[in-house]
């Protein structure tokens, strides 16, 4: 056997470990020492047959001992000496984790005497030994010890009455073996040797607990040990008290001798706070704290050397819980429930041992963490060098004050912890900061909620320092404030580990820091509105008092988003009643306003700041009103900044947002004559921009909401009108909406092909033109869409009052989607040219999809830094309309064929249930009326689809197609539905086929155009090639189109876009209305419009072979409706039943 020959296996161990062997050479010695680790694990296989003979296997394990000893005995200077050591090390101890139980006691003897010699012989050895033998070693010991205290027989072990074995008796080998052997090892080597066994004992190699034993041994090692516990703490402490005291004396002495000294009791500190921690988790806390251990920590932790481990032992203690583990078992008179091994309380009567002991620990930390904090240097490094141990630092306190803080509740020690808790959320690393969030949470809980369980009268509220919660609120508004940063990559590199990690744990803090604010905003409302009443009044005095001074924009941003997060998260009638946003409503009011007449921010928070606490019946006319003098206060002038127009256009914005409220409108309906007059004045004198209009005339427009349709109709007809009086002019008509080139002539820009050597063409007024359009079709959306979400808010006839106005909206519109749709044919682009890329995405709404743009950075504000500083608008935004650029005319164009499409699915939706009501005014529904247009419609979906980009056949059917299918009444299905959706399913058949046959196939998504000076850009910063981000620019608009294209179908089977009609049918056993013949409109389709149907059948099964989860489960949906149809239909599907 290979175990017999030492030699050979001495000379495995030096062929392997030397790397210039020859591999072969080497695999072979590796085969020996595999053979010798299997047969030391027991998992050899034996030679020969017959029956087992048990000497065999104590022969191999007494061959395997000496084959231990003779590596063991290695010493330099012999070849690879220390590898036959840690082998021979090795061996032994799988063979006493994985033999131990087997073998005979007379070798059990043997095996631990010679493990036992070998630690002692260590301890005397005059040459240091490395620091791999002696833990391996220690291991070792533990490993043998764990088994010896666990053995269900053990010599000389007294038994407990019951028969079960006693922990406390003379059979706990802990006690009465392990113990007295490890804490008589000689010398200062033998005391790390024995912390170093002790710290082994319980957890094991790996760090779980016990992981070899089977669960009746774990169960007694778990005894043995709480019983030792009192004598392993006493052992660690005494190791730390006395060794540490001896390294500051040798660390004092000049000779070489003390250096050599001192790192030894270094290294025996080390092993005694390790052996520390190893228990702290679950060894009681008053038994820690009486054996000085937790002292102790608190004295090492203001030494670096040893501060993280002695913190991460008061980290332990800190997650202790105060409360008893025994109790009396019901079942069984006068018998208790086993304990369980815990760091909690074991008894009633120790809870206050065990609150001693809780303030020990605070007193440990405090000392040392209130000296870090009071150190600038040592406070402002918590992300550097000492990171490791402010985090733990941290997370001790707060654990500690989650499970503890109540202890210190009306002392002045409480006051220290809290202000040592803020200092660290103060800290300008974010991951320090954002370890206190738990604490923050859990104390505003506490001392403001209680447990919600109980009744009100009967909670019990943790008492905090009076001002603690303004305190915590100021600190919180200066956390909130955004960083300023010069560039996108300008971020404390020291602290974060990219700009994207930066970006991605700031906003992640304050948006904890809002969660923060909202709980308080609660509980105490009006001390949070007192804080923000306190910071804004010092702020807008600051701004009144240096109108020049810059940097107060972010903080005042800060403290305006608490006050906004603080007023939405209270109930409307404390905000209502509150004392503060009375004072902090006056204080607006009486803000001079010309102050900030030249600083846009300031103006845009001073709106917010009436937004949060003016939507009040008291407080609407004078807030309405201030709104009001903000947005006169340019008129006469030339020109307004652009960076002023956001702010003017927030200020408008918010006239609606305040008239929207419920408790309002009332209060302000009185009014609504002078804000129409008021509104009209500005506009008159173009003191109001159109998009400022359009938000109040949206105002004024919900305002008279509660009058009747009469009046309703006489508010819309006076907003509208000068709209109307533009696009109804025959004239304008003729020379605009003739053609795709009046049209460009119209609205385009000078590097549009068909205008670039057109002398009659004037940049400004087609400037001028595209803004008026713009907005007039904006006006139009959004009033129609308004009154669409009164009737469905309040059930109220309001919308009706459009009816009268489709003879002009509709025919105009209808007109200006067809130019916009024919620019994306081959001829259109011919006449844009240069301009071509006016059809696709923006550069921000790329960087948006992307991704590109780092959390909390604008997609704007991303695109414009990369592109070298030059803003550029995105397809939402109407800034810059005016000007004679590509970006200008992509804005007006998206923005028009969107809002173009949002009005028709609009209207299509309109329909009167009350006949008479139908009579009188002469309308039923959309459909009865606009029948005649059919033909228009028709060329307005199909004309020029094939040449539409994914988006924009997607905002087409989402806008358009899904209302208009959705409320078709079923006495139009064959008029508009079957001339409509045959042709329009059969093009998205083929369409998203062959798009996805490309995908698949890994062939191009459409065709490569050559990237922009500014693509380029972005792609450099971004990381992401321009060719990269054209493929999945590309494969996202695929998936969204398939998607929309999939409700569609949902909505022609069921008749909504998500199926619930149908299987709500179905749940409730409705089934009368599916076996109709025309139920559906796809039964309808089966019998009458066989191609649309087919067209329909054929994608949703070709669908469920698309890799994409929405657009599958949409399929199977629509795919269990057909099914569920054709097992009523008995076979009636016809040539449609092959599907």
């Amino acid at each position: 056997m290979v175990v017999e020959g030492h030699e050979q296996v001495r000379l495995a161990v030096e062929v392997v470990s030397d790397p210039l062997q020859h591999p072969e050479v080497r695999l072979r010695a590796q085969n020996v020492i595999d053979e010798v680790k299997s047969i030391a694990s027991g998992s050899a296989e034996r030679e020969g047959e017959g029956p087992l003979d048990p000497s065999y296997e104590t022969k191999q394990a007494e061959q395997l001992l000496s084959l231990c000893a003779s590596l063991i005995a290695s010493q330099a200077p012999a070849k690879a000496y220390l590898e036959k050591k840690l082998f021979g090390i090795s061996v032994l101890q799988q063979l006493v984790t994985q033999q131990w139980t087997d073998l005979p006691e007379p070798l059990r003897q043997r095996t631990t005497l010679y493990i036992v010699e070998c630690c002692r012989s260590l301890c005397v050895s005059p040459e240091a030994p490395s620091y791999a033998v002696k833990s391996k070693l220690a291991v070792l010991f533990a490993d043998m010890a764990r088994y010896m205290s666990t053995d269900p027989k053990p010599s000389g072990a007294g038994q407990a009455p019951a028969g079960e074995f006693d922990p406390k008796g003379p059979g706990n080998a802990i006690k009465t073996y392990v113990l007295p052997e490890i804490t008589t090892w000689p010398g200062a080597r033998g005391v790390e040797m024995a912390c170093l066994v002790l710290r082994w004992l319980p957890e094991g190699t790996t760090g779980t607990v016990v992981e070899a034993l089977p669960a009746k041994r774990k169960r007694t090692l778990l005894k043995v040990l709480h019983a030792a516990l009192p004598e392993i703490i006493s052992f660690a402490y005494q190791a730390l008290d006395k060794y540490y005291a001896a390294l500051r004396q040798a660390e004092g002495q000049d000779n070489g001798g003390g250096q050599a000294q001192a790192e030894e009791c270094k290294h025996i500190v080390e092993a005694a706070l390790s052996l520390a921690l190893a228990y702290a988790e679950w060894a009681p806390m008053a038994l820690m704290h009486q054996s000085g251990i937790v002292n102790a920590c608190g004295i090492l932790m203001r030494d670096k050397r040893f501060r993280e481990a002695a913190c991460d032992v008061l980290r332990q203690q800190s997650a202790c819980k105060l409360k008893p583990v025994f109790a009396e078992d019901g079942g069984a008179p006068n018998a208790k429930v086993v304990q369980q091994v815990s760091s909690a309380a074991s008894t009633q009567a120790s809870i206050e041992d065990a609150k001693a002991a809780s303030r020990a620990v605070f007193e440990a930390f405090s000392g040392p963490c209130q000296e870090c904090l009071a150190s600038p240097q040592e406070y402002a490094s918590l992300g550097l060098e000492n990171m490791e141990f402010g985090q733990l630092l941290c997370e001790t306190m707060l654990l500690w004050g989650k499970n503890h803080v109540k202890l210190l509740e009306g002392s002045e020690h409480l006051s220290i912890f809290l202000k040592m808790m803020m200092a660290f959320l103060q800290h300008s690393n974010a991951n320090v900061a954002l370890l206190t969030i738990d604490f923050w949470m859990f104390l505003v809980r506490e001392s403001l909620l209680g447990d919600t369980s109980d009744p009100v009268e009967k909670r019990r509220l943790l008492r905090i320092p009076d001002g603690f919660v303004g305190a915590l609120l100021d600190v919180i508004v200066s956390k909130m404030q955004k960083p300023v940063l010069d560039t996108l990559d300008d971020y404390p590199a020291e602290y974060y580990e990219s700009v994207k990690d930066f970006h991605e744990k700031t906003a992640a803090l304050r948006q904890r820091l809002v969660d923060i604010s909202r709980s308080l905003a609660k509980s105490a409302p009006e001390e949070v509105f007192r804080a923000c009443l306190g910071n804004l009044e010092k702020m807008f005095v600051h701004i009144q008092q240096n109108p020049s001074h810059k940097g107060i924009e972010i903080p005042l941003e800060a403290a305006v988003h608490l006050l906004f997060v603080a007023s939405g998260a209270t109930s409307a009638e404390a905000v209502g009643r509150s004392p503060a946003l009375e004072a902090l409503l006056a204080k607006l009011l009486n803000f001079p306003l010309a102050v900030m007449a030249n600083r846009p921010v300031v103006i845009m928070q001073f709106v917010k700041c009436l937004e949060s606490i003016g939507g009040h019946s008291h407080r609407i006319v004078p807030a309405v009103q201030c709104l009001l003098t903000i947005l006169r206060s340019d008129a006469g002038q030339l020109s307004v900044p652009e960076e002023k127009h956001a702010a003017r256009q927030q200020a408008a914005t918010t006239v609606l947002a305040l008239a929207s409220r419920e408790e309002s409108g009332p209060a302000l309906f009185q009014h609504v004559s002078s804000l129409m007059e008021q509104t009209q004045e500005m506009w008159n004198q173009r003191a109001i921009r159109a998009g400022e209009r359009n938000a109040l005339y949206e105002a004024v427009l919900v305002v008279s909401a509660g009058a009747g349709l009469e009046q309703q109709q006489k508010t819309l007809e006076w907003l509208w009108s000068e709209t109307c009086q533009h696009f109804s002019s025959p004239q304008w008509q003729e020379k605009t909406l003739t053609d795709a080139v009046a049209f460009l002539k119209a609205i385009g820009v000078k590097q549009c092909a068909c205008l670039a050597n057109d002398p009659s063409f004037d940049p400004a007024k087609a400037g001028k033109e595209r803004v008026e359009i713009y907005h007039g079709i904006q006006l139009i959306e959004r009033l129609s869409r308004r009154l669409l979400k009164m009737k469905r808010q309040k059930n109220i006839n309001a919308w009706l009052a459009v009816i009268p106005h489709f003879k002009w909206t509709i025919p105009v519109l209808v007109r200006i989607l067809r130019c916009i749709h024919f620019l994306a044919s081959p001829e259109g682009r011919k006449l844009l040219g240069a301009c071509e890329s006016v059809l696709d995405l923006g550069e921000v709404e790329r960087a948006f999809i992307l991704g590109m743009t780092p959390h909390g950075v604008s997609p704007a504000h991303y695109v414009s830094a990369t592109a070298g500083g030059q803003f550029v608008p995105s397809s939402s935004s109407s800034i810059g309309m005016e000007q004679d650029n590509p970006e200008s005319l992509r804005t007006f164009l998206r923005g028009m064929r969107d809002s173009i499409y949002q009005y028709l699915g609009i209207v299509s939706q309109i329909k009167v249930d009350d006949n008479n009501l139908a009579a009188s005014i002469g309308f039923k529904s959309f459909f009865d009326t606009m029948g005649s247009a059919l033909n228009e419609f028709y060329a307005l979906i199909m004309e020029n689809l094939e040449y539409q980009d994914d988006k924009s056949t997607r905002m087409l059917i989402r806008g358009f197609i899904c209302p208009l299918v959705k409320s078709c009444p079923q006495h139009c299905w064959r008029q508009w539905l079957g001339t409509i959706l045959p042709p329009l399913l059969q093009h998205m058949h083929s369409r998203l086929t062959a798009t996805w046959h490309q995908f698949l196939t890994g062939q191009r998504l459409g065709t490569a155009r050559s990237a922009t000076v500014q693509q380029q850009q972005i792609a450099s910063a971004s990381g992401v090639s321009t060719e990269l981000g054209e493929e999945m620019l590309k494969e996202t608009s695929m998936r969204e189109l398939t998607r929309e294209h999939l409700s569609l179908v949902l909505i022609v089977a069921t008749g909504d876009e998500v199926g619930h009609t149908y299987f709500q049918h179905k749940k409730k056993g409705s089934s009368a209305a599916a076996n109709l013949p025309s139920a559906t409109i796809f039964q309808w389709m089966v019998a009458e419009c066989v191609q649309a149907a087919s067209s329909l059948l054929a994608t949703t099964v070709a669908s469920l072979t698309w890799p994409d989860t929405d657009t599958g489960m949409k399929s199977i949906k629509a795919c269990r409706i057909v099914l569920g149809l054709t097992q009523k239909s008995a076979g009636g599907l016809g040539s449609l039943q092959s599907f």
